[in-house]
């Protein structure tokens, strides 16, 4: 059965993030995974795999104008191995046919896939698989990932392929398990493959209630890996992402450029700053993502200022004409462009509007340890544009600990204490806080509640 609160939790997932939850089974038992060692008052689901009427209903409210997005959860609720489901082909089928046009994403490990399951997904196009690849070694993968049959996995990769489907490789790098060596070896292998435009990795990260032996295996050292990281991405063709990467400023650096795509065509680099596009100058890496991709979808030239290294250059970028690039009514939202995620315009316009209504002169912004780089220039504008007086309080996870930094496992405790702290120093007469750590009742992961805030600092807060 589904109790109300979980089925509020599944629409919820699909009208705010566009996510279909399938199942929450899975056919692995990967080492790093987020959902072991919770402590039992953590408030989560498995709810199994999902009846397909219920399916059925929540596509009634996907956005067709965004990819749909399956094998992801953005909710309480655990996401396990879609190709699991028993009656996946059926669903998948109609998502395709309720959404004809609109890109199907699909996170998967691939263990489960062959040549046949391939060439049907390739049947509903436009579809992009996200492989979780993680390690590539036989006895690592059977030893760390629970893969029950390793050696067929190259092959699987290598007929993904020679297929028609737009492909996404990530890895959660386990430096302390397999050294930096098997890393190197697996992305090589990526690189020499054909329909992988990019590849995502990860961090691994565990909480205080993990086994210590199993913290020790999992710590891995920030600085070596963003240098390991710049030395692969300056020999390699396909563009890495390093999703934990500490960002401290808003400059749309390019962190790489997807082969065969307009931003590629354009004559971009993975180091250009793009200082200007179509004559306007971007707020931040995301602001320029945007504008870039916007552009693209108008069909009609524009054109780049960017600085390279010292150099001021000019360029005129240009939709691709074929039906395979990127944006050309495919359904692809590919542009080109690899960058890291910092700071949207819309979020900050969001703050700015809520300072700016606010009436408190003395306002804190709440925000996780992890975001506390990024909201550094973001804070320095607010205060030019408010002419609010603001201070920043970045929250440490004490309840989970471990390597966690995230908002989304902060709980009210953590922000208790933090904004505590934070008044030794500074009086607000507002709290804002991000709405991430909450449900749509206010409830953090431990059932407490967002106005227990309040309450105990005798302070206004707002979330956003």
């Amino acid at each position: 059965m589904i109790s109300g609160y979980l089925q509020s939790l599944l629409y919820q997932s699909v009208q705010r993030y566009n996510i279909l939850p399938l199942t929450s089974v899975c056919s692995q038992a990967c080492i790093f995974c987020s959902h072991y060692f919770n402590p039992p008052e953590v408030e989560s689901f498995k709810p199994g795999h999902l009846p397909e009427d219920m399916v059925n209903d929540l596509l009634d409210y996907l956005d067709s104008e965004r990819p749909v997005v399956i094998g992801e959860s953005s909710t309480r609720i655990e996401e396990g191995e879609p190709l699991l489901h028993p009656r996946w082909r059926e669903i998948l089928s109609e998502v395709r046919q309720r959404y004809p046009e609109t890109l199907i994403k699909i996170t998967t490990s691939g263990v489960l896939l062959n040549q046949e399951k391939i060439s049907w997904l390739e049947k509903l196009k436009p579809l992009r698989l996200c492989i979780s690849v993680n390690l590539l070694e036989p006895e690592l993968r059977r030893r760390y990932l629970g893969d029950s049959e390793p050696e067929k996995f190259p092959g699987i990769l290598e007929e993904l392929a020679e297929s028609g489907l737009e492909l996404e490789g990530s890895l959660v790098m386990l430096p302390g398990i397999t050294g930096f060596q098997e890393i190197a070896r697996t992305l090589d292998f990526l690189d020499e493959l054909d329909n992988f435009k990019l590849v995502r990795l990860f961090k691994p990260g565990y909480t205080d209630y993990a086994p210590k032996k199993l913290q020790e295996m999992l710590k891995a050292d920030s600085s070596s890996l963003e240098s390991f990281i710049a030395e692969l991405n300056s020999r390699l063709d396909i563009p890495l992402i390093y999703e934990s990467v500490d960002i401290t400023d808003l400059i749309p650096e390019v962190t790489g450029v997807i082969k065969d795509s307009p931003a590629e065509a354009a004559g971009i680099r993975a180091g250009d700053v793009l200082q200007k596009i179509d004559g306007d100058e971007p707020f931040s890496r995301v602001d320029a993502f945007q504008r870039f991709q916007d552009l693209l979808q108008q069909k009609s030239p524009f054109a780049v200022s960017l600085k390279r290294e010292k150099r001021e250059i000019e360029i005129e970028v240009t939709a691709a004409q074929t039906e395979d690039d990127c944006l050309t009514g495919s359904g692809s939202d590919y542009c080109g462009l690899v960058m890291s995620y910092d700071f949207s315009p819309g979020h900050f316009q969001a703050l700015k509007s809520r300072i700016a209504g606010a009436e408190a002169e003395r306002i804190l912004l709440v925000t996780a340890r992890g975001a506390a780089g990024r909201f550094g220039p973001v804070l320095e504008r607010l205060r030019v544009s408010t002419q609010s007086e603001l201070m920043l309080a970045a929250v440490r996870p004490d309840y989970f600990g471990g390597s966690i930094d995230c908002a989304g496992l902060l709980v009210v405790r953590d922000i208790i204490g933090e904004v505590k702290k934070a008044r030794q120093e500074f009086e607000p007469g507002l709290v804002i806080l991000p709405e991430l750590p909450f449900d749509k009742r206010g409830l953090d992961l431990l059932g407490e509640r967002v106005t227990e805030i309040e309450e105990e600092l005798s302070l206004p807060i707002m979330t956003i």
